[in-house]
């Protein structure tokens, strides 16, 4: 009898392989598209004698710090909200709507 454990080292998620130890966020594909406040993982999982790789998803949306603006805005590819006054923001929309109207700089 064998004592060397089988490994398994990638995770399915949909269609694509993640590699072990790895983070990504939800694509659930049409009509949903990426759910940036779903954050899975490829974690490894002991399963009698070997170990399995096994995907682990959860919403991070209560991890968002709190905002200190009236009016937070969400912003395209992130969970969290953000105010706007903030100079990183401001430069992340200006990055999004030239990318959207195609502006090359």
């Amino acid at each position: 009898m064998n004592s060397k454990l089988l490994y398994i080292s990638e995770c399915h998620f949909g269609k694509t392989l993640h590699e072990l130890g790895s983070s990504w966020s939800a694509d659930l594909g049409p009509p949903f598209g990426v759910m940036y406040c779903i954050k899975c993982e490829c974690v490894k999982v002991p399963k009698k004698k070997r170990i399995v790789a096994r995907v682990q998803c959860r919403n991070i949306k209560e991890e968002c710090p709190t905002t200190t603006c009236d009016e937070p805005v969400s912003l395209p590819g992130k969970c969290c909200k953000t105010c706007p006054s903030d100079k990183h923001v401001l430069a992340l929309l200006r990055e999004y709507v030239d990318k959207v109207l195609g502006y090359v700089g």
